[in-house]
């Protein structure tokens, strides 16, 4: 079993070498795309029973425009029969290229859709907190009741309704007991 990080800090630093960060971080991630939406795919590359030569050729033939460190990285992803780690290894690759590129990606939740206005004020306050370029991702959870969810790489801010209503639980459930 291979060490997706390992994979993924190596391509990583291969494509620093030829400065070709970018260009691979964007063909890691449509491969990903291509191997999740096109299930037949993943199966055919995944395949014991599949030719090593016609992974190989399905590998050049519909991957062969990616930058050639990525389309060998997948030659021998597929060689090993460890094709399945291919989203790890993009995390682990992104993980270094934002880590190299000072970026921090920060998940937002919220319980009712947030405008680009309140978001964009949000991002300006994070980057003058973190120092960082920030990525704010957003999603909806309508279980929140109301306020906000953070989540950074290393911690979660929680200042959501249904966060503040179980302490308060907690505390009623406490004292009455």
């Amino acid at each position: 079993m291979i060490s997706a990080s390992k994979y993924g800090q190596a391509l990583f630093s291969l494509a620093t070498e030829q400065g070709c960060t970018d260009s691979v971080l964007d063909d890691l991630r449509v491969v990903k795309d291509v191997l999740t939406n096109e299930p037949q795919a993943m199966d055919l590359l995944g395949s014991p029973s599949v030719a090593a030569n016609e992974k190989r050729d399905f590998v050049r033939q519909v991957f062969g425009q990616s930058e050639q460190i990525l389309v060998n990285t997948l030659l021998v992803l597929c060689d090993c029969g460890e094709i399945n780690a291919l989203p790890d290894i993009l995390q682990a690759y992104s993980d270094c290229y934002d880590k190299a590129n000072n970026i921090c990606r920060i998940h937002m939740t919220t319980a009712v859709p947030v405008s680009d206005e309140q978001s964009g004020r949000l991002l300006v306050q994070l980057e003058r907190t973190t120092g960082m370029s920030v990525v704010l991702e957003k999603s909806v959870d309508p279980d929140l009741i109301g306020g906000v969810v953070l989540d950074f790489p290393d911690r979660r801010i929680d200042s959501s309704i249904r966060t503040r209503l179980r302490a308060v639980q907690e505390t009623l459930t406490e004292t009455i007991n």
